[in-house]
């Protein structure tokens, strides 16, 4: 179980601030890619109903469900580009440019009227991102060993969970008092991170051999992590898309009642994913894979053999508890096994499969839902996720031992 302490990167750390406060600044805004992800659909949320208002009637409610959605399809465009992004940018001024998006994008509903402008800033927070998420593993690749970068991903979870229930709250307080633009307030956080990136990430912010390109056939053997990617997340957002509605097909009429087992799963993420670095050390690579996918089928197997809704909502925590780990351990794995050359451009496609997971789920689960309702597609699933703990762990899913230490 020893693999967390294989060797980092030569030149590993030498670009990163050696100590005092620039250190912990550049650190700080590593830690703040995967949080902006999340700021990206919780501060809007508790909005939705008002924003429908405001553009009227049933149209209005399809509106605000496409104000929502929209930087989903601006991260798999963004994550397409990513890797080209910084090739000819390089991370450093890729970062910034990303950051400032983000503020511009993320807070044009104060200052934007029109229904297509507003489109078009969400699909830009979206491609921000995308980038910001890309320029931040890339420049921990380049500046932690795995067991380091293990502990930081963890806490980008923890932090991100933090923030999604954070900006839940403020934005449903924001929204009450200033109505349906004042959330997008909560956006602006980003000017903060972009001044301390601007003092602490260095001029040569990787080594040279990290900014060279490779060819295609770099990225090429990655090919099983992409799919792991894929079956990871599309179980996932079992609970994100298809839970409320379970829950609604057994009764559970009250909107606040089926957020709080939603959101007891959201906060379960973010404790665990918090705790990842500390899991991976102790259990190694493969039982971590081990542990986040049997507490989702397990979860995923207490909602749907159930109606109990006290056991609904432990299965919605266990589930929470072993997606929070899945950002981060899949992660840890494209940082482990892209070549540096090409880590930017396959990291970009790693947020594009992310989000195709999302798009994909609800046509996924169509067929099982309709032929054996949606209790039985969540035992589905937790039978596919228990079937795939053998075939992975057989397989070794995630490289073969040449590329990565011993499992």
């Amino acid at each position: 179980m020893g693999e967390g302490r294989s060797a980092g990167p030569a030149n590993a750390g030498s670009l990163l601030p050696a100590q005092g406060w620039k250190r912990r600044a550049a650190i700080a805004v590593l830690l703040s890619s995967a949080p902006g992800m999340a700021l990206m659909f919780a501060a809007l949320g508790p909005a939705l109903p008002l924003v429908a208002a405001h553009f009227g009637g049933q149209g209005g409610t399809t509106t605000a469900q496409m104000i929502m959605t929209m930087p989903g399809i601006g991260v798999v465009i963004g994550g397409a580009l990513g890797g080209f992004t910084i090739a000819a940018l390089g991370i450093r001024r890729t970062l910034f440019l990303a950051l400032t998006l983000y503020a511009l994008a993320g807070s044009a509903g104060l200052y934007v009227g029109d229904i297509w402008s507003l489109l078009g800033a969400r699909f830009l927070l979206g491609v921000a991102v995308a980038h910001i998420s890309n320029c931040c593993l890339s420049l921990l690749g380049a500046w932690f060993d795995e067991t380091a970068r293990a502990k930081i991903l963890g806490y980008q979870a923890g932090v991100a969970g933090a923030v999604s229930v954070t900006m839940l709250l403020l934005g449903g307080t924001l929204a009450q008092y200033g109505g349906w633009r004042a959330p997008f307030l909560l956006y602006l956080i980003t000017v903060p991170v972009l001044s301390l990136a601007l003092i602490a990430i260095p001029k040569h912010a990787v080594p040279p051999t990290v900014r060279e390109r490779t060819d295609w056939a770099a990225i090429l053997p990655l090919w099983p992590l992409y799919l792991l990617v894929i079956g990871l997340m599309l179980a996932y957002f079992m609970t994100s898309v298809q839970l409320t509605f379970l829950l609604a097909s057994d009764g559970v009429s009250k909107p606040f009642v089926r957020s709080v087992v939603i959101g007891s799963g959201v906060a379960a993420g973010g404790l665990v994913g918090g705790l990842f670095g500390l899991v991976y050390r102790r259990f190694g690579r493969r039982w971590t894979r081990v542990v986040l996918i049997g507490m989702m089928a397990t979860g995923f197997a207490f909602i749907g053999l159930t109606h109990s809704l006290a056991t609904i909502t432990l299965g919605a925590i266990l589930c929470g508890g072993g997606g929070g780990m899945i950002s981060p351990y899949i992660s840890s794995l494209f940082l482990a096994r892209a070549p540096a050359a090409v880590r930017s451009r396959a990291l970009g496609f790693m947020f594009m499969s992310f989000y195709l997971a999302d798009f994909l789920n609800p046509i996924a689960v169509y067929p099982v839902r309709v032929t054996i309702g949606v209790h039985g597609a969540f035992t589905v699933a937790a039978l596919l996720l228990a079937a795939g703990i053998a075939l992975s762990w057989r397989a070794g899913a995630e490289a073969s031992p040449a590329a990565l230490p011993a499992e």
